[in-house]
């Protein structure tokens, strides 16, 4: 899977472009089958105050790696403020940029920008996409627990033509059968709740989970939330959760409450009937049908420094890894998902974070 060279004319060679469709396991929100470059888009979040944000593109079967992929496709213009996620629909791809309080609307084939969102956007975080419409995850004033909103994007003008107030801090959020899932984290506060909004009529139902819940995924009729607990520099830390609910009533199915109050869970994916998140550097799986917790970690992440995401790729784990002072070029480091071993690692952009797969 290693090579040599870095070539941006691939990225339109390597065009024998696939299709591909929306599946409840993909970490991105694909929508329609349309023909893109295939790969592994890492959002890197740049250093903070830096303006360096950018997204790195691996296509590991080509040998296609481009660092900085907007700034190569748009004449080396600058990405913006702290790169924070993606969403692919239709022909088009969305960089949220968080500190930039923008969107950056990009050609999914060219990657060269087409639009900027950046009307009604405070402290943007995360989007899905329903309808023709863009749902975007809006803390706003990090002080003020009363403004944090859902923004509805229209895909036509790219302009903000609704928000539907909601709970503190707004996080993870993604469609599932026409409906909107979305973690709310808490700000500068905390939270511990996730919320359920029907689109049409832009309800909101919610849902109690554990404190600062930070990660979601939908699989087989079920909805997983990992909550955080309270965290270290509280006087209060606490152990998180990982609460199961059934998506056609909502109602809990399980929650696991993790023993220690260093017990932290984050990142967690649903992946072929296996439930995968970390604490710290270890990585931990059990099986959707399990009962108890795992006591030991499948996998002691020692290759990473600073651990920003995981994704699933068929048989592969990818982990992306940032410098342990968060400056300089991370790692996408890329584990047999059969036996953990190391089996490919490459230089990405500052402080990458958010791993997209497109397949």
């Amino acid at each position: 899977m290693k090579f040599k060279y870095l070539f941006f004319w691939a990225f339109m060679a390597v065009g024998l472009l696939v299709s591909c469709s929306s599946d409840d396991d993909q970490p991105t929100d694909i929508i329609d089958s349309v023909e893109y470059p295939e790969g592994y888009y890492i959002v890197n979040e740049g250093v903070f105050g830096s303006g360096n944000a950018s997204v790195s593109l691996i296509n590991p079967e080509s040998g296609l790696l481009v660092q900085d992929l907007y700034g190569e496709a748009n004449d080396g213009a600058a990405l913006g403020d702290v790169g924070q996620s993606m969403g692919f629909y239709k022909d088009y791809v969305f960089i949220v940029v968080n500190i930039s309080q923008k969107v950056v609307v990009v050609d999914r084939t060219t990657f060269q920008e087409v639009a900027t969102i950046d009307q009604g956007l405070v402290n943007p975080r995360y989007l899905t996409f329903y309808n023709d419409k863009a749902y975007i995850s809006d803390w706003g004033d990090g002080m003020d627990p009363m403004d944090d909103v859902i923004a509805v994007v229209d895909l036509e003008s790219f302009e903000v033509i609704n928000k539907i107030v909601v709970p503190e801090g707004p996080e993870k959020i993604r469609e599932h059968e026409g409906k909107l899932y979305v973690n709310f984290m808490g700000g500068w506060n905390f939270n511990d709740k996730i919320g359920v909004i029907q689109p049409e009529t832009l309800n909101v139902q919610e849902h109690q989970v554990g404190i600062m819940p930070n990660s979601m995924a939908i699989e087989d009729g079920s909805l997983w939330i990992a909550a955080n607990g309270y965290p270290s520099y509280t006087e209060a830390e606490s152990g998180g959760t990982i609460t199961q609910f059934d998506l056609a009533t909502m109602e809990v199915i399980q929650e696991f409450e993790f023993p220690n109050t260093t017990d932290h869970p984050a990142n967690l994916i649903v992946e072929n009937g296996q439930v995968y998140y970390t604490m710290g550097n270890g990585l931990y799986s059990f099986s959707t049908g399990a009962t108890q917790l795992p006591t030991e970690p499948v996998k002691q992440l020692t290759e990473v420094a600073v651990l920003g995401s995981i994704a699933v790729d068929g048989e592969y784990l990818l982990v992306s890894s940032r410098n342990a002072d968060y400056t300089g070029n991370g790692k996408l480091l890329v584990y047999q998902l059969s036996d953990f071993t190391l089996v490919d690692s490459y230089e990405v952009g500052i402080n990458p974070g958010e791993i997209y797969v497109v397949n």
